[in-house]
């Protein structure tokens, strides 16, 4: 009965497996944060295809963890700024991942 908005780049910020909390809680991450860490400073974000999290299996496992939307975010380290960093995100999102 409870569902969850899962923040990708926290969980594996933490060393955890989004795929293993899908196969663990099949449908019940309706929602998604999706953001990338920096390569040289992983607590920092880019733009998601610029950093170290590969989000292919995750967006593959899509069905099985639930998920209905997802949000592209970046909360700090902008390459130029916030509205350039933002499509950055969601043309590599379009182009590569749906």
């Amino acid at each position: 009965m409870v569902y969850f908005e899962l923040d990708l780049y926290w969980v594996v910020y933490s060393g955890n497996d989004p795929l293993r909390l899908f196969a663990e809680n099949p449908g019940r991450f309706k929602m998604w944060h999706v953001k990338d860490a920096d390569k040289t400073n992983q607590k920092l974000n880019t733009e998601v295809g610029s950093g170290t999290i590969d989000f292919k299996p995750f967006f593959k496992e899509a069905k099985q963890s639930g998920m209905v939307h997802f949000f592209v975010e970046q909360e700090n380290n902008y390459a130029s700024n916030s509205i350039e960093s933002i499509k950055t995100s969601c043309d590599f999102i379009a182009k590569n991942l749906i």
